[in-house]
């Protein structure tokens, strides 16, 4: 099993029931697996607000620095979320079938 953390931030927000906390108690004691149960988490929140308020309101992503992070703004009328993601958590969302046409991909392109 790939440890890495992109690999199993990307296992665990594809939904990938064998990555259970029960069976694999051992594993979320790694500290790259705590890393990206908390991405995980807070990945699925702006999941949710890009679902909920990207349609109707704002959406901008914006590269950071150096590049190696993004800036997403969600900005409607009622709510505003400003989130720092990496690359491969914004190329996770893109590949999300709901936000196809919400989320805008960054200027440099994914993966740049």
């Amino acid at each position: 099993m790939d440890t890495s953390y992109e690999a199993l931030l990307r296992r665990l927000y594809q939904g990938d029931r064998a990555l259970s906390r029960n069976r694999n108690f051992w594993l979320y004691e790694q500290p790259a697996m705590r890393r990206a149960a908390r991405s995980f988490r807070r990945l699925k929140s702006v999941e949710r607000d890009l679902l909920r308020y990207g349609p109707q309101g704002q959406v901008t992503v914006e590269v950071v620095g150096d590049s190696s992070w993004l800036r997403v703004v969600i900005a409607s009328p009622n709510y505003r979320r400003v989130t720092r993601l990496s690359w491969a958590e914004v190329t996770l969302l893109h590949e999300h079938p709901g936000l196809k046409g919400v989320l805008p991909e960054p200027a440099l392109g994914l993966g740049a």
